[in-house]
Parts: structure tokens; sequence; C-alpha cells
């Protein structure tokens, strides 16, 4: 799902603020396949208090340019895990907020990992209305496996077999706190 809280028609996710509860996320190489993880503090990727996604997109961090903007998978921290209702335990991933509409959106999951993505490559693309979709015009929060897990010892394994049940939940809470 792709979130614009101004509206998704509005010009941009670039005023948005961001928080992101990890305290690494996961290296991409030039052909963004996942490499290594690595710590998010005082880096472009420390969303640990809430900052406007404009605040580093554009900064000269080599990972921002490889991807066009954030295309990165972080490591989901345990700070803020909650006992939700039906007997889930969930942790609070991210936070999303639009100050001028007032939206605030927030996810939870038991997920290992939160893909970031800022719409970097998606221009021609149509959203409802005709709208034509823009650069860095919304953003898209998944929750998951990290990226390369399969193949990846010291990622959390996404391998299940036929004996063994998978489930993941993701809730989205959207509130307007203007």
């Amino acid at each position: 799902a792709y979130f614009n809280l101004a509206g998704y028609d509005k010009q941009n996710i670039l005023d948005h603020y961001l928080q992101v509860n990890a305290d690494e996320f996961v290296k991409v190489d030039s052909d963004l396949i996942p490499t290594t993880l690595c710590k998010t503090a005082e880096t472009a990727f420390d969303f640990s208090s809430p900052k406007k996604i404009a605040a580093d997109i554009f900064s000269d961090d080599e990972q921002l340019k490889i991807a066009g903007g954030y295309d990165h998978s972080f490591v989901i921290s345990d700070k803020k895990r909650i006992d939700w209702r039906y007997g889930l335990t969930l942790t609070e991933a991210a936070v999303l907020y639009d100050e001028n509409s007032g939206r605030k959106f927030s996810l939870y999951t038991d997920a290992p990992g939160l893909q970031i993505y800022s719409a970097n490559f998606i221009e021609g693309n149509i959203f409802k209305n005709n709208v034509k979709a823009k650069k860095h015009g919304s953003v898209c929060l998944e929750t998951g496996f990290f990226p390369d897990s399969p193949n990846r010892p010291d990622f959390p394994t996404c391998i299940y077999c036929a004996d063994r049940d998978y489930e993941c939940t993701a809730v989205f809470k959207l509130e307007i706190i203007k």
C-alpha cells in the first residue's frame, strides 16, 4: 500500500514525519541486493525520533543515491512491543504523520522487517481518477522478512515447510490528531 497522508493527488510525502522503531537497516549493493546489517544511529536511516522524510533523502549518503531515496529494509526492534487484542503481541514498527492534514498512521506487526520505499521509480503509473504518480509522491511501508532471506543465514529464516504454519500480522491504525 502506498500512503500520502495529505491526499493521493498531493505533491509528495517529503514533509511527512516518519518514525521507525529500528536500530539497524539492511544495506544494499549497486543492484539493490542486500549485503549487510548496518546501525541506523547517526545516519540518514535514523528515524528513532520523528523527522521529515526530506531531512536526509537528498543527502550524499551512498545508500540513498543507489536507491534514488529510501528502498531499504529496517530491522524492527522489540523496544515498542505491546500486547494487542486477540492474544497477539505486536511491535509498533512505524508512525507516519502529516502535519498539515493532521493524519497519523501507525503500523504494528509481528514481522521482523519493515521495507520502506519512497516511490523513487513510480513515475508514469496511474492512480485513482487518472492522477499520475510522482517521484516521492507516496511512501510504502511493507512488513515482512528481509529481502534475500532464503540466501542469507544471518537473516531470520523465511522458509516454511508443509508441516509449519505461517502467520504474520500487520495492523494499520489511522487517526486525525489535529
